[in-house]
């Protein structure tokens, strides 16, 4: 990674005030943390990329919007604000190949628990296939998530933990559920 430019450092001072003038609230409401991911993504590929280089000007228009923004509450205003993210946000997922945290995850775990499924009712075991589709789409989804992060190619990686506490205990409650399953199949065939 290149070291960050002068307009991405002001980006993140500016981010940090209003972290500190909205307080937390607002600073995750307004996706604050997306918007600072995006931006540094932005940075990097300016160089390359035209599109980037044009987003850096409203990038810094939505950095400055969101003071008003937070002010007035407007749903239209913020429905805007969010269409501008998104459409960056695309750009960046499209044209650069970059993923959202957790995004392999859960495109996994949705194509995992149908096919876990089919194979649960050709296996005459239908409750047992949905949990071992989802836990195995989760565990590919969690493989390719951890291979994009270690290619950079993650918009906003997550600084500190890898997965949230909620999402272990997801994944344990789940493994947990496929592994009475199978041990009541096992003992109810005896």
């Amino acid at each position: 990674m290149k070291d960050q430019s002068e307009w991405y450092d002001s980006i993140a001072t500016e981010v940090q005030k209003l972290k500190n003038t909205l307080g937390e609230r607002n600073y995750k409401k307004y996706k604050l943390s997306l918007l600072l991911g995006v931006a540094q993504k932005v940075d990097e590929l300016s160089l390359m990329c035209g599109q980037c280089k044009l987003f850096q000007n409203e990038i810094k228009a939505l950095i400055g919007d969101i003071n008003g923004l937070a002010q007035q509450d407007n749903r239209e205003t913020r429905k805007k604000y969010f269409k501008e993210l998104n459409t960056i946000v695309n750009h960046l997922k499209k044209q650069h190949k970059l993923v959202a945290e957790g995004d392999y995850m859960m495109m996994w775990m949705v194509i995992g628990m149908p096919v876990g499924l089919a194979l649960g009712a050709a296996s005459g075991h239908v409750g047992s296939g949905l949990p071992f589709g989802m836990c195995i789409g989760i565990a590919v989804g969690a493989w390719l998530d951890k291979k994009a992060r270690k290619e950079g190619r993650v918009i906003n990686p997550r600084q500190a933990a890898v997965h949230s506490p909620a999402l272990m205990l997801i994944i344990m409650i789940g493994v947990m559920v496929l592994v009475g399953l199978v041990a009541f199949m096992l003992f109810r065939r005896s």
